[in-house]
């Protein structure tokens, strides 16, 4: 049936007017033309396609970067660790370093104590001194910087009756043990 309008259009036969309508014109545009049929569900399948592809493509950048980012990490991690067995060794050579001064100043130490004890005995010896409690008295009067604090804190804790320093060898023994 509309082929038989579309042949009544073309020839100008007009049953009741119809001239001027859109009818004439969207049937000239048409003629000629196939209708090309597409099955809908096939349309939708190619863009879920495009789709599925388009994620897969995000999916492996995205795989890829995590991969740069552990290697990242992982030489970041090794870094670190070869940091700290640095600062290990680093620490563990100050601790020597601190050790062996501290030896060294603890041997002049010892070697100033026993040399003002010799420098005591042979004054002792000159003076004719053979008092025990009297040696330890006037070797108090000689003593220097840290010595002399040690000696107050002794002499206070003598009077508390704490310790006892009466004879010559228990100050030595004394003087020897915190020095």
């Amino acid at each position: 049936m509309t082929i038989g309008i579309r042949a009544r259009l073309r020839n100008g036969h007009n049953k009741g007017s119809m001239s001027g309508s859109n009818v004439e014109e969207t049937s000239e545009q048409t003629h000629g033309r196939e209708i090309k049929h597409t099955t809908r569900g096939r349309g939708k399948k190619d863009k879920s396609c495009d789709a599925i592809a388009s994620m897969e493509a995000r999916l492996a950048k995205v795989e890829l970067a995590m991969a740069n980012t552990r290697e990242g990490v992982d030489l970041i991690k090794q870094g670190m660790e070869k940091d700290l067995e640095d600062l290990r060794e680093w620490i563990q050579d100050l601790r020597e370093g601190m050790m062996e001064a501290l030896a060294t100043q603890m041997e002049s130490r010892d070697q100033e104590v026993r040399q003002e004890l010799a420098i005591y005995k042979r004054y002792f010896e000159a003076i004719a001194l053979n008092d025990e409690t009297t040696k330890v008295r006037t070797t108090t009067l000689y003593l220097t910087d840290t010595t002399t604090l040690w000696w107050h804190q002794r002499f206070a804790d003598m009077k508390k009756n704490i310790c006892t320093i009466e004879t010559w060898e228990d100050f030595k023994k004394e003087i020897k043990r915190q020095f």
